[in-house]
């Protein structure tokens, strides 16, 4: 969602200047996917406080005054260079980074992991809420991330002029948790990312089927990472509940997502079951193989017990394909 909206706001404001905040591990990324005449960078590291927290954000080491760091900033954003570093930026100066930049707005749009380390009150903010899966099931959280995410969510919605949620639903949970004012929350449902072309017979097709032994039409698909809320042991359960009543039920059922750290606890839950040939996952696989298997799929399974909006659910039905939650 954030990649897609940078793009679009930069193509349609073009006489206005991005300036994305990004982590020493997101940068290069950032670099490559999202580049424009109008967009820049501003490289920082992860703010004291803010130690042990979500990785990949940044703080700011110190190097001298604001001012001289400003001057530095200011030069390179406006000349040719398309990233700035700044470094090691006191508590009182790093909110007073965004003025140092001129900036109108401050846009979070992972506010609710991490609260607004560089807001202003003379600047603007506006923060993203996905979803506040944290107190409907605080069993799936370790204590220290259970303790960050509501420290967060807390001054996220202190600190910031306005909050927009993924779904009605996250809104109304959020005015419900939160002394909030209603008008201070909006509604913006996320977009499924854009479906190119493709046939079964073509290249990625042939190749992610091939090698994970899976025919067209012939398996289901659950694309979701391995998290706890996720569900994945019902569907192992669910799916051995329903071979014990039909053996000759010839279908696979393949998981998609990342998570090493449940990844073989799952496969050893299938394999005793008689199910490592029947339920397979994958790991993480490029955007490609996942579009592939989900247009070569019979139908798309979502045993997930908490969504803030739950995007494959609407690609899936964009596909044409069945949906059983």
């Amino acid at each position: 969602m954030t990649e897609w909206l940078i793009r679009e706001l930069s193509r349609l404001l073009p006489h206005w200047t991005f300036v994305l905040l990004t982590s020493e591990l997101g940068d290069a990324e950032a670099a490559s996917r999202l580049h424009s005449e109008n967009t820049r960078r501003l490289c920082v590291e992860r703010p004291p406080q803010a130690a042990g927290h979500r990785a990949g954000r940044g703080m700011l080491r110190r190097n001298g005054r604001l001012a001289q760091i400003s001057e530095t900033i200011r030069h390179r954003l406006a000349g040719r260079h398309p990233i700035a570093r700044s470094s090691n930026l006191e508590a009182g100066d790093r909110l007073a980074l965004l003025s140092s930049l001129g900036a109108d707005l401050l846009f979070c749009p992972f506010g609710q992991f991490q609260m607004p380390a560089f807001q202003d009150p003379r600047v603007p903010t506006v923060s993203v809420i996905y979803d506040l899966q944290f107190l409907s099931y605080p069993q799936f959280f370790s204590a220290h991330d259970l303790a960050h995410r509501t420290d967060a969510y807390a001054l996220t919605c202190e600190r910031s002029d306005a909050l927009v949620c993924i779904s009605e639903a996250t809104r109304q949970s959020v005015l419900k948790t939160e002394s909030v004012a209603a008008d201070r929350v909006t509604t913006i449902h996320i977009r499924t990312g854009d479906v190119k072309e493709r046939t079964s017979a073509n290249h990625t097709s042939t190749d992610v089927l091939m090698r994970l032994g899976l025919a067209p039409g012939r398996f289901f698909l659950y694309p979701a990472n391995l998290w706890r809320h996720k569900n994945h042991e019902v569907l192992i359960t669910a799916v051995n509940k329903v071979l014990r009543r039909n053996e000759q039920w010839d279908f696979k059922v393949v998981c998609s997502g990342a998570g090493l750290d449940r990844l073989e606890d799952l496969r050893t839950m299938a394999a005793s079951l008689g199910l490592a040939d029947r339920v397979l996952f994958t790991g993480f696989l490029p955007r490609p193989e996942l579009e592939t298997l989900l247009a070569e799929c019979r139908g798309v399974i979502y045993p997930s017990l908490y969504e803030g909006f739950g995007i494959p659910l609407v690609e899936a039905m964009r596909a044409g394909k069945p949906v059983a939650c």
